[in-house]
């Protein structure tokens, strides 16, 4: 029951997010030349705040919320507290929704639940986010080798483990 809502959910949240514009790409929808109150009161406050470092490729702008549910993800994993642990990546995946990182470390959980169909999913969606970022894109595909092993499809993770060594090699 709570695995189905939990996918029910995960599903909405999906779609949900892949419906929606960001609002830099609204305000531009609405004209060119217009200013928009949102444009201008955002324009406001990013020039008050520090610079951050680029995002790596795969991964969404680092964000301090993020950063901090991660650590206590990885806390309560270690903890034994799995079930804490997922609860907490779910936060912040509705958080950064395209995030690479915290697809494959739910990905990650899964596998270690003896779950690989659903941990198979996960990290081949941190795949798809990863492209441009060769080294998780790398990690990620290795784990759907993994996922598929443990599923007892040793073609298909031959497969993975190949793509995952050929993005390990491109220079």
């Amino acid at each position: 029951m709570v695995r189905a809502l939990l996918a029910a959910w995960l599903a909405a949240a999906l779609a949900g997010c892949a419906a929606q514009r960001p609002r830099h790409a609204q305000a531009a929808h609405r004209g060119q030349g217009q200013t928009t109150q949102t444009t201008t009161t955002h324009a406001r406050s990013r020039a008050h705040r520090p610079a951050r470092p680029p995002a790596a490729a795969g991964h969404a702008a680092v964000n301090p919320a993020v950063a901090a549910l991660l650590r206590r993800a990885r806390h309560e994993e270690r903890a034994g507290h799995a079930n804490r642990s997922e609860a907490i990546l779910e936060r912040a995946l509705h958080i950064q929704p395209r995030d690479a990182l915290i697809w494959y470390r739910i990905a990650r959980l899964r596998l270690a639940q003896h779950q690989p169909a659903q941990a198979e999913s996960f990290a081949v969606k941190s795949a798809g986010l990863a492209r441009a970022d060769r080294t998780m894109a790398a990690r990620a595909w290795a784990l759907v080798a993994e996922t598929r092993r443990a599923q007892g499809h040793a073609r298909a993770a031959g497969l993975a483990r190949a793509r995952a060594a050929a993005l390990r090699e491109q220079p």
